[in-house]
């Protein structure tokens, strides 16, 4: 009754069925969080995860090819989080036209550019973007915290050559970490074949590429703005609400550099392309809201659903 009672009042894009939304996720921007609340409120059959759908995608490429099964297996064992844009798009391929209508959402860390060619909806792209050294500095809690591996541990370098934990300051200080850059990550969206290999090999065309995706952004959301998020839902017509997922900083033993704005300078003159990166958002995002003139009022009417659900749940737990 309440959620009837607000649609009378309230600014919800009643269209959101007829778009695909695919959301471009770059990992530690909180995508746990916006993907929690969508799943929540829509079918499983709506939405598409290929990052999370790589076993099905994979078996489906193996059975497939039978004479190239070995092949394809001995390229995931030594590519642990590896899947290829065309697999991806053969597994969508094999779905079938009605299935596919039925998708109103993909969302994950391997949506690619061009994925939308493989419907018939008209296609709204969406990404989040957050400031840099926040960035790194939650990927660098959240590897020594889930899911905890030597493996993982040695890949995203915290773990140097001589097998020694680097601290925080360090290993924003010597580490090579363009591998995890959002600038290498949409640049790898934008046109690669192989999704988020083990080892990337830096070009040139990095930046010009991620700057290009960008462009190609129907919203290009910042993580800092809440109303950002509050927007997203509402296009998505997201109207109960889950807790924050993987909220570390609030633990004691979150670990933040000794000093953040010497921090800020080293990342800055090591990765410039990434500040570039996260400029070039936060305009694009800056012109969004001056275009979509109903922004504000879908912000206000998300946000008010928001806090009238966290009212309701908390008497009912009392």
């Amino acid at each position: 009754m309440i959620n009837s009672i607000l649609d009378k009042f309230g600014y919800l894009d009643k269209n959101n069925d007829q778009y695909l939304y695919l959301y471009i996720a770059i990992p530690k921007t909180a995508v746990g969080t916006i993907t929690s609340n969508i799943l929540n409120n829509k079918g499983s059959n709506t939405i598409l995860h290929p990052y999370t759908s790589r076993k099905e995608i994979v078996n489906f490429i193996c059975n497939k090819s039978e004479n190239n099964r070995m092949n394809i297996e001995n390229i995931i064992q030594e590519n642990t989080e590896l899947l290829k844009r065309s697999w991806i798009a053969e597994y969508i391929n094999s779905l079938g036209s009605e299935q596919r209508k039925k998708i109103i959402c993909i969302i994950d860390h391997q949506v690619y550019y061009g994925m939308h060619e493989l419907f018939e909806k008209p296609a709204r792209y969406i990404t989040f973007l957050r400031e840099p050294l926040s960035m790194f500095i939650s990927l660098y809690n959240y590897m020594l915290t889930v899911r905890v591996t030597l493996e993982r541990l040695r890949q995203s370098r915290i773990m140097d050559e001589h097998n020694n934990i680097r601290d925080l300051d360090t290993w924003l200080e010597q580490a090579d970490l363009f591998q995890f850059t959002m600038t290498c990550f949409l640049s790898q969206m934008y046109c690669a074949e192989d999704l988020l290999p083990n080892e990337y090999i830096r070009s040139i065309s990095d930046q010009p590429n991620a700057k290009k995706l960008l462009d190609a952004m129907w919203i290009v959301g910042l993580t800092e703005n809440e109303e950002d998020v509050l927007f997203v839902y509402n296009c998505m017509g997201v109207n109960h609400y889950m807790p924050d997922m993987h909220v570390l900083s609030k633990n004691a033993s979150y670990r933040r550099p000794t000093n953040i704005t010497r921090s800020r300078e080293i990342l800055r003159s090591r990765y410039p392309e990434e500040w570039e990166i996260y400029e070039k958002a936060v305009e694009l995002n800056r012109e969004f809201k001056i275009r979509y003139k109903n922004f504000s009022k879908a912000v206000a009417y998300t946000k008010l659903r928001k806090n009238i659900s966290k009212i309701i749940r908390s008497v009912i737990h009392r």
